[in-house]
């Protein structure tokens, strides 16, 4: 594997395991759209005793009105294709929305109120691409006689005199990011990499950059959207030499200037970077030269904040505060509290609005989703609640004990920021040496002085790396990472949640104590929600875990329960054989049918029906799961 390769990969990895331990805290919540019922005076064995009395302390004030199911209830089937109009509705209408904005823009009208009204109408992300796509070909346009002489911008200029005119005249916005993104690909740094890779002064490793940019013309390389220092400069960050960012910036200060809200994504993405090199220990050399060069005193960020998984812009959040912390201001506008200026322009699309029918179905679904949620509360708000024979079934429940038990998490934000800390320390090192992961020797890598935690992360990537990509054979694997240091040890079950899901990780089963893991039965859970029986059966046999009173395959293999079965650490395949494997133990296992299983089967009905009537095949009791009892709790942690 070349090492530019590794970098995607550990790069990939990485976001990977923050993804799965967020899917583990899912799991653990069974957040499934949890729609399902108790059996009345059918109580959970062994767990009778109400945490009220354990409390004394706790003054619950809140009563709790467990609302009677709604009396009209449409099938998941008919929720879903309504739902389902109704985005396609709502997508052609957006579309509609930004091919006015286009046609408007095209016909003379300012891009910035164009925005505003986008923004309002469609919302920020959408609004963003758009605006990025209108200033990239303007950029263009611009220059495009100096990018006519440049080799390495035939693709583009080839495209641009193609199909720009015509797509203009239509009102379409061409976008150019795939040939701005290889626009300058065929400079040769490899004399800056040297420069780089001995640790030499920033001063000589900018000369060097500059002399070699020198066949770029000066307005290129002053315009953002066209200039190979943008992309340079987050490369030096990602690299840790902020120093070097810092130098080059003050030089080109026109790609940190003069930009409106729309335009701060370079900026941004610095910062996020910069936020992989803090440290309470430590401040990383040309931290605050840097921070100036990006002109945030002048000119405050902007920032709108998404918290979808994979857009999430959290981290420049989160480098904001590390850097308040140390005595470092970023001042910025947070766009979400803010409204898009008012214009005089009205890009007048009509809503889409669905038959009246199809509209009392959706109110009526959300009707039921609205219901669920009610009963859907985690273990601290169910103990705010006064006592009831209500409050008290939750309160007495496996659900309620499963998450009251857990602990508060440890390998938070800055477990993940050591992590990816370290693993920009190997990427440097593989870079700079251009070695290949198959052939090099593990131990000359950088982890001398990383914690059995880090290191196990780092062993478990590593396993998959070179089973999957290499096909190396396990046991050559297990003995090149062990005599590096790099095994995965006992650790907490917390960080094992994360490691398990790597597809090759098993091959360590046997080398970990699961009697030392106090609760491994977390484990075992996970993997029957996984649908993973090869591993839950080898972990059964090699854990002490398997009379432990929160250990309960089966609800978590209801609540899990898919034909869409968990292949590694981030892929998926349809394979019915895990499912049926379970399914036979579970029989054969004799296991009584509590009433949190009928919870489980009633949220699994409301959320995936077909996966329901599956479960019903081969557990016929799951159909006496009911409305009247139902609850569930949420894990916090």
């Amino acid at each position: 594997m070349k090492s530019s390769h590794l970098i995607a990969f550990l790069c990939s990895i990485i976001i990977c395991t923050v993804a799965i331990w967020a899917i583990t805290n899912e799991f653990e919540v069974a957040k499934s759209n949890s729609r399902d019922s108790v059996v009345p005076k059918q109580e959970d064995d062994d767990l009778t005793e109400s945490p009220f009395s354990q409390e004394p302390s706790l003054q619950p004030i809140l009563k709790y009105e467990a609302l009677p199911f709604p009396e009209k209830s449409p099938s998941k089937q008919a929720c879903d294709a309504v739902d389902d109009e109704y985005r396609q509705a709502q997508r052609s209408f957006l579309n509609e929305l930004e091919r006015k904005a286009s046609m408007m823009y095209f016909a003379g009208q300012s891009k910035e109120s164009i925005a505003m009204e986008l923004w309002r109408e469609k919302g920020w992300p959408a609004t963003q691409r758009w605006y990025t796509d209108i200033v990239q070909a303007e950029a263009i346009v611009r220059h495009i006689d100096l990018l006519k002489n440049e080799p390495s911008a035939a693709q583009l200029v080839e495209r641009f005199e193609r199909d720009f005119a015509k797509n203009s005249e239509m009102g379409n916005v061409m976008v150019f990011s795939e040939e701005l993104g290889a626009l300058w690909q065929s400079i040769q740094t490899d004399t800056i990499n040297e420069l780089l890779s001995n640790g030499s002064d920033a001063r000589t490793i900018v000369a060097e950059i500059e002399a070699t940019l020198t066949i770029v013309p000066v307005p290129l390389l002053e315009e953002l959207q066209l200039s190979p220092i943008s992309g340079i400069t987050k490369s030096l960050v990602s690299l840790g030499r902020l120093d070097v960012a810092a130098i080059l910036l003050e030089k080109y200060p026109s790609l940190v200037s003069g930009k409106n809200q729309f335009e701060d994504d370079f900026r941004s993405q610095v910062l996020a970077s910069i936020g992989d090199h803090l440290s309470s220990e430590q401040v990383p050399k040309g931290l605050k030269p840097l921070i100036t060069s990006l002109n945030f005193q002048a000119e405050p960020l902007h920032l709108y904040k998404i918290e979808v998984a994979l857009f999430s812009n959290e981290k420049v959040f989160a480098t904001i505060e590390k850097l308040a912390s140390l005595s470092i201001d970023v001042p910025f506008v947070a766009l979400n509290d803010v409204q898009p200026e008012v214009t005089n322009i009205s890009l007048d699309v009509e809503q889409p609005q669905l038959p009246e029918s199809k509209h009392q179905i959706m109110l009526e679904c959300k009707e039921v989703d609205d219901w669920l949620d009610s009963r859907t509360k985690s273990a601290s708000e169910w103990k705010s609640y006064n006592r009831s024979d209500f409050v008290d079934s939750v309160t007495n429940s496996f659900e309620f004990r499963y998450c009251d038990s857990q602990q508060v998490q440890q390998y938070g934000g800055e477990f993940v920021s050591d992590v990816r800390s370290n693993i920009d320390k190997i990427r440097r090192f593989v870079v700079e040496n251009n070695f290949s992961i198959a052939e090099m020797d593990l131990s000359q890598l950088p982890t001398t002085d990383l914690t059995s935690d880090i290191k196990s992360v780092i062993g478990a990537v590593l396993t998959d790396e070179l089973i999957n990509d290499h096909a190396l054979k396990p046991v050559d694997v297990k003995s090149r990472i062990s005599a590096a240091g790099l095994a995965p040890t006992n650790t907490s079950s917390e960080l094992l949640l994360s490691l398990i899901s790597f597809k090759n990780f098993d091959i360590w089963f046997k080398e970990l104590d699961f009697n030392d893991i106090d609760d491994s039965y977390k484990l075992l859970n996970q993997l029957a929600f996984q649908g993973d029986f090869t591993n839950f059966s080898r972990l059964l046999q090699l854990s002490g875990t398997g009379d432990h009173k929160l250990l309960d395959p089966l609800y978590f293999f209801i609540k899990g329960f898919s034909p869409l079965q968990s292949s590694g650490a981030n892929s998926f395949i349809f394979n019915e054989s895990a499912n049926n494997q379970f399914i036979e133990y579970f029989l054969q296992s004799g296991n009584e049918t509590k009433s949190h299983h009928l919870r489980a089967a009633f949220a699994k009905k409301h959320a995936n029906n077909d996966a329901f009537e599956k479960l019903l095949v081969h557990f016929p009791q799951l159909s006496q799961s009911e409305s009247e009892h139902y609850f569930d709790v949420k894990c916090e942690n």
